[in-house]
Order: C-alpha cells, then structure tokens, then sequence
C-alpha cells in the first residue's frame, strides 16, 4: 500500500512477477529495520548508502506512478521532503496553459498523488538524474546471495 492510504501500488510497466531468489521491499521498511529514518546524520546516510550498494539493486522504481528509478540511486545527505523545493508545471484544472510553482517533495507528493507521507523528515532518494523521491514510495529488487 501507498503511505497514508488504502490504494495499491503501481508497478513499472515492465514488471515481471518475482522470480526464485529475489526479494523486494519498501526502502523505507527496510531502513527502519536498521534504525531510525528520521533526522540522522550524514555518517548513518553514508552507511545506509554504502549498504545500498552492497546489495546491488536489480531494479527501483516509485510506488506512486510506476517508473523507474536508476540503480545507482542514492540517500541524500541533505535534502527530506519537507526540505527540498523545486520549480514544477502545474496544470490548472479549467486552464490551457501551465504556470511554474515552487513546492516541497512533500507538498507534491501530497498534491499529486494524494498520499501523507510518514517520514517527512527523512532523506530523499536522488537518482542519476537528479530526481528526488521519499524513501517510503520507493521499491527495491535485488537478488539474494
């Protein structure tokens, strides 16, 4: 289930049932199973993200809409969903043009996909590209060694 509500979630579109010796989880599950998820320093982010690697991630994607998520992601050491603005197109519902808005990760997680996030205080995964997602709308596949 999404955070903060009672609606499945989304799968990549080129996802394919769990195959003998995978595992996936929630990131933000599994984290908290290492400890806390919120307001910790950048040493215990460094470790988290030493142990990311380690597990070599097969696949990640967001929960939320489906897409994936590079591999190579990482924690960030500064930036939490209620920290972390950005510039977004926001289509107006009666509108035909778009306007740029300056929101949180939080807010447009809120906005957009209608959920509460739980950890709002924790560090954001950042892919490659440079995205930010909340740790708890983030799935991992990795195989077991």
């Amino acid at each position: 289930m999404l955070p903060g509500v009672v609606r499945p979630i989304n799968f990549p579109p080129n996802y394919t049932p769990l195959p003998p010796g995978y595992v996936e989880f929630n990131l933000a599950s599994h984290l908290l199973m290492l400890g806390r998820v919120e307001h910790v320093s950048p040493q215990t982010i460094r470790s988290l993200n030493q142990f990311l690697q380690e597990m070599e991630p097969v696949m990640m994607w967001n929960s939320c809409n489906g897409c994936l998520i590079g591999a190579e992601s990482e924690l960030s050491l500064d930036a939490t969903p209620t920290s972390h603005s950005f510039y977004h197109k926001l289509a107006a519902k009666y509108q035909a043009r778009r306007r740029l808005r300056f929101t949180t990760v939080k807010r447009y997680f809120e906005d957009k996909y209608k959920i509460t996030l739980s950890y709002p205080n924790s560090p954001l995964l950042r892919d490659p590209s440079g995205s930010m997602f909340p740790i708890e709308c983030v799935w991992v596949r990795f195989r077991v060694r």
